[in-house]
């Protein structure tokens, strides 16, 4: 009797036990790559909450479900030269910057064309976009400016106002390139001055700056793709082979994530686009020509080959959209699945 006794407090104890949603990809992530399918199954019936855990974690199906989009300059539908950030529309579209072709394009997730807004101006370049209350938010790579342009007037770019202009200055750019929202506030990668631009949302009124040249804690080599938690900026910093993670207050340097040139899960080869989705962080790698998912810790969750140099990357509760600069297509949409 005591012997059964306690064989069922240790079965309801592993039955109850607790886990993290981080730890349960990480370590179904490491069975799969090592041990095959069929572990994750044994692993998941060890113990109630781990199945629960299992069954709640999603992760990017490496099979794409659509390639689309012609890596071609010219001003033809679904021709795209250098397609760097895009991002996901209220109505469920996908509106990328197709940076040479001087424009941005909006699609359907399978591979229509819709519209396009050509900016003004031979040398905008967009390589940044960002949706929020009814605006656009466009860095414009070869202007050196940083544009803000009403939905309702999207279809012919008209600028509600601009900010920006060659330059180290207060406001000024050298080849921005990402840009993030969060708490009223813009914050644009600056890349050829290495720092983190911050403008009012409003009116673009310059706020202040941070980050300088170099391999140190908080320092920045040419940072591309930015993306805002609740209270954190992330920042591809591409030539250091990391992300840098700042608090969105202050600019405050508080952690980085990776380091070091690498091939290793949870490490990088020149990161390019990333954003943020519920609390995991999505980095997509030009040199690496892979995409990473991993927890806003670091902690590496998933690596998919998506074939070529990628350059951005957007998710919302279905999808992922990979924008590549070489390779078989332009945009490459892969589906979100649970394990």
């Amino acid at each position: 009797m005591v012997a059964r006794t306690r064989s069922r407090r240790a079965a309801d104890k592993l039955s109850s036990l607790s886990c993290h949603p981080d730890l349960v990809v990480h370590v179904l992530t490491t069975l799969e790559q090592h041990h095959g399918v069929d572990a994750l199954d044994e692993v998941s019936a060890v113990c109630s909450s781990w199945n629960k855990g299992v069954q709640s974690c999603q992760q990017v199906d490496p099979s794409p479900e659509h390639r689309f989009g012609e890596l071609r300059s010219g001003d033809k539908p679904l021709r795209f030269d250098r397609p760097h950030s895009a991002v996901f529309l209220p109505e469920g579209d996908v509106c990328i910057a197709d940076c040479d072709n001087f424009r941005l394009q909006v699609v359907t997730r399978d591979g229509f064309y819709v519209r396009e807004v050509r900016l003004s101006g031979g040398t905008s370049c967009p390589t940044g976009v960002a949706v929020q209350g009814g605006f656009f938010y466009v860095v414009e790579h070869g202007a050196h400016c940083l544009s803000k342009i009403r939905s309702s007037t999207f279809a012919v770019g008209e600028r509600v106002c601009t900010s920006g202009g060659w330059g180290g200055g207060d406001g000024e750019f050298r080849h921005p390139w990402g840009v993030a929202l969060a708490h009223g506030r813009v914050y644009v990668s600056d890349s050829g001055n290495d720092r983190i631009c911050v403008f009012d949302a409003e009116d673009l009124r310059f706020l202040f700056s941070f980050g300088s040249r170099g391999r140190g804690s908080g320092q920045l080599r040419e940072p591309r793709g930015v993306a805002t938690s609740e209270s954190e900026l992330f920042v591809a910093d591409s030539l250091n082979h990391r992300v840098q993670v700042y608090s969105l207050c202050d600019g405050t340097c508080v952690r980085t994530i990776g380091g070091g040139e690498s091939d290793s899960l949870g490490r990088f080869k020149q990161p390019s686009g990333l954003t943020v989705f519920n609390d995991r962080l999505f980095v997509a790698e030009a040199r690496g020509e892979r995409l990473q998912l991993m927890s806003l810790d670091g902690l590496p969750m998933q690596s998919v080959k998506v074939g070529g140099p990628l350059s951005g990357v957007c998710v919302d509760a279905d999808h992922v959209c990979v924008t590549a600069l070489e390779g078989p297509a332009a945009i490459n949409l892969l589906s979100l699945r649970c394990w």
